[in-house]
């Protein structure tokens, strides 16, 4: 299985998450709108709570999300392909945590 399957297949057995795109990556998202975890060059980022992401960042090799080089997204922990059997548990979290951040207001 490739890791971009791998992905498809963790999206689709979270309940009432969503795919949608972000940074021209695809992304899984909540109800709310919010993108909880990004498949990123063959790797996961997940949107965390400030104790799961310490966890996730003890892991060797991952990193605060810096998609541009220039700025790191605050809460974003990119996991690599190695640590994929830490990919569902982190989506579930990521799912939960952004579920809980205020919905996505659209503009008109």
């Amino acid at each position: 299985m490739t890791m971009e399957e791998r992905f498809q297949q963790i999206a689709c057995e979270l309940p009432d998450a969503k795919i949608g795109n972000m940074f021209g990556s695809k992304c899984i998202k909540a109800p709310n709108g919010k993108a909880a975890a990004i498949f990123w060059n063959d790797q996961m980022v997940f949107k965390l709570d400030e104790a799961d992401a310490r966890l996730a960042l003890d892991l060797p090799g991952a990193q605060v999300f810096n998609p541009m080089g220039t700025r790191p997204m605050s809460g974003w922990v990119q996991v690599p392909a190695e640590f994929e059997e830490h990919w569902q548990e982190y989506a579930q979290n990521a799912l939960s945590f952004v579920s809980t951040l205020p919905a996505k207001s659209r503009k008109r």
